[in-house]
């Protein structure tokens, strides 16, 4: 695990040993061990490294035998042992690294080689010879990779705050991405970030720079954005727990690898808690896990999971969050984010890998993923509940009995709407809607969510939705975890959504598996029932929520900062108005506002700390 970072500039202008040091220790954080850099005339790339696999010679970057291709990577190859044996004979191993293999693989079959890779990665390869520069992202965007692409420069990195850097970006706020931010339940989407200037790639692209132009080209190892049209899977109950059973062992299993000490994150919820339970049968040696709690019961999670500990009998370690301490990493967790903090538990993931870090850990697997590929949502269940309605009361009888109590808010009505009329657009955007109050009125955003909704196929709307999810929602969770775990120096590794078998397995499960008799995530908790009791595997979704809504009110450090923030000079009047409306409301407790006072607040920060 790593963080990579690189340039090219314009030809005859040579890439500074100086310049890319400055680059590799913006992100210190994310390698704390050791940095390695490879320069080549106008080109060079580096990299940070947290060692993970073969601490003592697993060094960057790696060399094909000829030297002529480099290679710098962020990540896990899980089936790099396979891959090595593959490999033996065209190329002497110096390590038992995972990274080590790419080289050898990319001479082999070329930019089709990550397509014989198992893994989360970042890459980058610097083929000399060919005069080329080569990145690539895993498959459903597990890590992240950045770039900055103009006719003087191309700089990339795992970090945008690399790229800055670099001195060669000013920076400037993405429109777009602010205004979905405001609108939806994610912010920036598709290959877009929060700086107009810097692109993301998407998950499974290649992109190639050319050394002596600069051209930008781009190509796919796997289509992350084309839904999966694949026949529905077919089997009695039975056979499809048992195949989902035996998916998510062999996904644990792989991620068991490594030479360092390996934790859970452990919550109350189903997902990581069957997780915790494949790791401690599949593991020779007990599997530690971590846990976040609050004071406030409602939010607390210890109970259940210290139940799910127990049962297992592993060693449980909680850390209970206060509102000082979580206030005093806002703004650094800003930073560390390189976005606005969408969700507030993005600072619990900081303080439980940190707490793991502490422990003595490196590595933490988690449970990341589950809702959006086996309908663990409520808004996926409101949908479904709604598109019953639809089906079974013609429109007029809706409003008719609307007078009569059953009431919809404006986002149900919306999807009812957009289901009678067959509108998938406007679906799309009703299901992943949020009460905006008008801060935002430039902007148009949702172009990525508009052109994956077009996918959408009526008679697969659930499971198509669900793909959505992964395209969106999940992209940016994804990204908070890397983001808040990497501060932390560690490594969080995903068994459900980073293993292609255990995605390929969902996306083609009948969405009558994943939410039956009202029970969501229905046949991962039949899965769990082989190792757990009925009142773990059953146990309802709480959700990672924080007592962000409660501290708000109370005369300390969250309340405090927020109406500080009012102070930040990117409001207009109507705006900071508006702003202090919703906090004094909410303080009062005349309406709960935190949601909005939530992102306004880091929205606020966010612009100052970057100054755009």
């Amino acid at each position: 695990m790593c963080g990579i970072t690189g340039i090219v500039l314009k030809k005859g202008e040579p890439v500074q040993q100086a310049l890319l040091k400055r680059m590799t220790d913006s992100m210190f954080h994310r390698g704390p061990d050791e940095d390695g850099i490879d320069l080549f005339e106008n080109a060079g790339i580096g990299m940070r490294r947290l060692s993970i696999m073969d601490v003592a010679s697993g060094s960057q970057p790696f060399f094909s035998n000829d030297r002529n291709v480099s290679v710098v990577g962020n990540g896990e190859i899980y089936n790099h042992i396979k891959l090595r044996s593959d490999l033996k004979n065209e190329h002497p191993f110096h390590s038992t690294s995972d990274i080590e293999v790419v080289a050898p693989l990319y001479q082999k079959f070329g930019l089709d080689f990550p397509k014989q890779m198992e893994g989360m990665f970042g890459l980058a390869i610097l083929d000399k010879a060919a005069r080329k520069l080569h990145l690539i992202r895993d498959r459903m965007g597990v890590k992240p990779l950045f770039y900055h692409a103009s006719k003087e420069a191309f700089v990339f990195s795992s970090d945008i705050n690399s790229i800055i850097s670099s001195g060669r970006v000013q920076v400037s706020l993405n429109d777009e991405s602010a205004f979905n931010y405001f609108n939806y339940r994610f912010g920036a989407s598709g290959d877009e970030t929060f700086f107009k200037e810097i692109k993301a790639l998407f998950p499974g692209q290649v992109l190639s720079v050319n050394l002596d132009t600069l051209e930008v080209t781009s190509g796919q190892f796997h289509n992350h954005l084309q839904f999966s049209t694949e026949e529905l899977l077919t089997g009695s109950e039975p056979e499809l727990i048992n195949e989902l059973d035996k998916r998510l062992c062999r996904s644990v299993e792989k991620r068991l690898m490594s030479d360092v000490p390996l934790a859970t994150l452990l919550s109350s919820g189903i997902d990581s808690t069957l997780l915790t339970a494949l790791a401690n049968k599949i593991n020779p040696n007990k599997v530690d896990a971590f846990t976040i709690t609050y004071n406030e019961k409602g939010l607390d999670e210890s109970v259940g999971a210290k139940e799910s500990a127990d049962y297992l009998g592993i060693k449980w370690h909680p850390y209970q969050v206060s509102n000082q301490e979580f206030t005093s990493l806002i703004e650094n967790a800003i930073l560390q984010n390189e976005a606005p903090v969408t969700h507030p538990n993005s600072i619990a993931v900081r303080l439980i890998t940190k707490l793991a870090k502490e422990n003595g850990y490196k590595v933490l697997l988690s449970g990341e993923g589950a809702d959006e590929l086996f309908a663990g949502y409520g808004r996926t269940t409101n949908l479904y509940r709604l598109s019953q309605i639809q089906n079974k009361y013609p429109s007029f009888v809706l409003q008719f009995l609307s007078g009569f109590g059953l009431k919809f808010d404006k986002r149900e009505s919306d999807i009812l709407v957009a289901l009678r009329t067959n509108n998938l657009e406007n679906l799309a955007k009703a299901y992943f809607g949020v009460v905006n109050q008008n801060f935002l009125t430039n902007g148009n955003g949702t172009s990525f969510l508009s052109k994956m909704a077009q996918q959408i196929r009526p008679n697969h709307l659930f499971n198509d939705i669900l793909q959505l999810e992964q395209q969106t929602y999940l992209q940016e969770l994804l990204l908070r975890q890397d983001k808040m775990s990497m501060w932390s120096s560690m490594e969080v590794r995903v068994p459900f959504v980073g293993d292609p078998e255990v995605v390929s397995f969902a996306n083609r499960l009948p969405f009558e598996y994943k939410l039956k008799d009202g029970i969501n995530k229905y046949l991962v908790r039949k899965v769990a029932e082989k190792y757990l009791p009925p009142h773990i595997s059953h146990r309802k979704k709480k959700g990672f929520g924080s007592p962000v809504g409660d501290w708000l009110k109370q005369n300390d450090q969250l309340k405090q900062l927020a109406y500080s923030a009012a102070d930040i000079p990117s409001m207009n009047g109507r705006q900071r108005k508006n702003y202090l409306q919703l906090l004094d409301d909410h303080v009062v407790g005349k309406s709960d506002n935190y949601e909005l006072i939530w992102k306004t607040m880091n929205f606020l920060l966010f612009r100052k700390a970057y100054e755009i």
